[in-house]
């Protein structure tokens, strides 16, 4: 197999690694709601779902007003609307789950525990704590099965234990299913993290920054033979057991599983790659296989 996969992949990684800041939301113009004591003021009076609303409301009207300024600012002014005006997520994250650990088995819970996992991409932050609020309170309730899609690419270390909680303890088709198939794909990404650590002690100092030195700790510990191996038998089992589960990046658990199996088999590093098909720069056609014996750069890029 070519070098380029290993340095694809590791390249992903150490982006994963450093793209923790929110996407922009679209923009409208709006009051003012980012200032820290709007952002930390206690939750609205009403019941349940009224607070959880008026807390992403609020949240949402801070990031339409933030912008709104960042449209119109100069190159010189955005950093310091960054600084000012970007609604810092962790503050409403907070807010919600008081709202959540009060009102447990709710929907107004499950909506305001969805919140934080989707929108507050912190590993040691409020999606954390979600996290073990969910394995350990609702890990057998059928409706933790939207709450945990929100975790395709999360590398937050309580993600683990949640998938494992909801596998024993759900007794539902879709939750069992979506958990298996997470706890495959958590493993395998969680491979290359392994690796970096193990490998590269500068990086290792990275991730215990973005994920806390526990985490870090552990993962040195790690197999990552291990680890390819249970996300193997992971993927086979959510093909056989939860294929028709809508859900993953490709319609269905069956589908995403046969690719994460696909990718696990032929693409990792040390593996022969699969031949392709193209034509050079010069327009004409080739084959990977064309190029045996010699150092091959595949470069793959995409506009969307």
């Amino acid at each position: 197999m070519s070098p380029t996969n290993k340095w694809i992949r590791r390249g992903a990684l150490l982006a994963a690694i450093g793209g923790l800041a929110a996407p922009l939301a679209a923009a409208a113009d709006a009051p003012d709601a980012s200032s820290p004591a709007a952002a930390t003021a206690p939750a609205a009076t009403g019941d349940a779902d009224q607070q959880v609303s008026a807390i992403i409301a609020k949240y949402d009207r801070a990031m339409q007003d933030f912008s709104a300024a960042y449209r119109t600012a100069s190159a010189d002014e955005r950093q310091k609307l960054f600084e000012t005006k970007y609604p810092k997520t962790p503050d409403y994250s907070k807010q919600l789950l008081a709202v959540a650990k009060a009102n447990p088995h709710t929907p107004a819970a499950m909506k305001a525990i969805g919140w934080v996992l989707s929108r507050d991409n912190d590993p040691r932050g409020a999606s954390g704590e979600a996290m073990k609020l969910l394995a350990q309170d609702y890990a057998a309730d059928p409706k933790v099965t939207e709450a945990i899609k929100h975790l395709m690419w999360t590398s937050s270390p309580e993600a683990e234990g949640l998938f494992r909680a909801v596998i024993a303890k759900n007794p539902d088709h879709d939750a069992k299913g979506t958990a298996t198939f997470m706890l495959g794909r958590y493993l395998k990404n969680q491979i290359d993290l392994v690796s970096v650590i193990k490998g590269d002690p500068q990086r290792a100092k990275m991730i215990a920054s973005a994920f806390g030195q526990a985490a870090a700790d552990a993962a040195v510990k790690r197999d990552p033979a291990a680890m390819e191996k249970e996300a193997e038998s992971l993927f086979e089992q959510t093909e056989k057991q939860y294929g028709d589960v809508k859900g993953g990046f490709k319609e269905t658990l069956g589908k995403s599983a046969s690719a994460e199996l696909f990718e696990l088999r032929n693409l990792a590093i040390g593996k022969t790659a699969p031949d392709i098909d193209g034509t050079d720069i010069d327009g004409k056609p080739m084959k990977l296989s064309d190029y045996n014996g010699k150092v091959v750069l595949l470069d793959f890029w995409g506009d969307w």
